[in-house]
């Protein structure tokens, strides 16, 4: 049996970033490039390239580091610079009511096959409308060295307020 290089899974998590959000396209773009604004870690050639390869897209990327440097960007820019918006869930809506997400068509994602959490229509539906595809969830995680701390402590979040690390914890975060 011939089976296809990506299956929608594989597919759908290899180009996930690019489909988050899109916006209304610019008619006079290249069929073969999207321009895409995207959180600082979305431009991995691991996460790009078999997107690339696969559906003969290139993908011109914009990275921006906060909520704030998008929205300035988008400020910036005129209507169908962007094609894909890479955002935070709770910025769909605001975005639509700006008129800056065009709608998607919820069949050309087939994401039924992946996590509950991933599917997220909540977040992703205005008025019974798609204009975005959740790409992730539940990335917030402990990551220790069991040589160095008591696994066992590692199970509960006061870790990070237990004078035994004091000085040894770190939070990683965007901003």
């Amino acid at each position: 049996m011939n089976r296809p290089m990506f299956s929608r899974r594989r597919l759908l998590g290899g180009a996930a970033a690019l489909t988050a959000a899109s916006f209304v396209p610019r008619a006079s773009r290249a069929a073969d490039e999207i321009n895409a604004l995207v959180w600082c870690d979305h431009t991995d050639p691991n996460l790009l390239g078999p997107f690339e390869q696969a559906s003969g897209i290139k993908v011109n990327t914009k990275e921006f580091g906060t909520t704030g440097e998008a929205l300035a960007l988008l400020e910036q820019s005129q209507p169908g610079d962007w094609d894909v918006l890479v955002i935070d869930t709770v910025d769909v809506k605001r975005m639509v009511e700006a008129g800056r997400l065009a709608e998607l068509n919820p069949g050309d994602y087939p994401i039924g096959d992946t996590f509950a959490e991933v599917q997220s229509p909540e977040f992703n539906d205005v008025d019974g409308k798609t204009y975005g595809v959740t790409e992730k969830f539940g990335y917030n995680c402990f990551s220790y060295d069991n040589t160095k701390v008591d696994p066992a402590d590692m199970r509960k979040s006061e870790v990070m307020w237990n004078g035994k690390y004091a000085g040894r914890v770190a939070i990683y975060d965007y901003y």
